[in-house]
């Protein structure tokens, strides 16, 4: 967790000065030199001020969860695909969008946003070893079942159980 870093990252993407934050919020610049250099942290009440000033939740301002989970299922089944989104959803993952579709459109699309981390599921087919994705903000989860999608979506709920507490 880097508040200050968060801070500093937010004020400048948004071209505010240091005495302009301060003084929005009514502390002293000192103040925010001090949060941005991990001097001293915002209180409560501070901390929910920044947020609705930078329109990012309290969890985003603390760093926690920033990038939601983008889920790439290679099916083309929609009903599938809307499955895997309740169940990311019931684990405390925020879901940014869900892809579905065969593994080429699902690996478009995840090399399009690099601003994410996606989940890439194939549940159809397994995936070619010369298919596997060779992109950083991917994580693979080959939940292939010949048999029936209710083993496929019982291995992708075992790796969500497994994932570090998203909320």
């Amino acid at each position: 967790m880097n508040i200050g870093a968060n801070i500093v990252a937010l004020r400048k993407k948004n071209n505010i000065t240091q005495e302009a934050l301060a003084s929005q919020m009514g502390v002293t610049a000192a103040a925010v030199s001090k949060w941005e250099n991990n001097g001293t942290f915002p209180d409560l009440l501070m901390l929910c001020a920044l947020a609705d000033f930078f329109q990012v939740t309290t969890d985003e301002l603390l760093g926690r969860n920033v990038k939601p989970i983008c889920i790439a299922v290679a099916s083309d089944s929609q009903a599938l695909a809307n499955q895997v989104q309740a169940l990311a959803q019931r684990y405390g993952c925020r879901v940014g969008h869900l892809i579905w579709g065969d593994l080429n459109d699902a690996l478009e699309a995840i090399r399009k946003d690099d601003e994410v981390t996606h989940l890439l599921c194939s549940f159809d087919k397994p995936i070619p070893e010369a298919e596997m994705p060779k992109i950083p903000n991917v994580q693979l989860i080959e939940a292939h079942c010949d048999n029936a999608p209710e083993e496929a979506l019982a291995i992708f709920e075992m790796f969500l159980q497994h994932l570090p507490q998203r909320r």
